[in-house]
């Protein structure tokens, strides 16, 4: 098996997870839902939500895993 298709064998095995992102403290609440690959960084997961909140990379932000800051 060559190279480029042991690279998409595993690709296609991928989970792909669905999150709902909202802001905290803006009312009416503003949210996404997202889906991303399961192997996907926090760098890419960072680009995704620039993206789609429509942002330039200049809004104070944090990542939060369970209820841990």
């Amino acid at each position: 098996m060559t190279r480029e298709a042991q690279t998409w064998r595993q690709k296609k095995n991928r989970a792909l997870y669905q999150f709902k992102v909202t802001l905290r403290g803006i009312h009416p609440p503003i949210w996404r839902r997202i889906q991303v690959w399961e192997d996907a960084t926090l760098a890419q997961l960072h680009r995704v939500l620039q993206m789609v909140m429509g942002w330039e990379d200049y809004h104070l932000h944090e990542f939060r895993i369970g209820r841990k800051i």
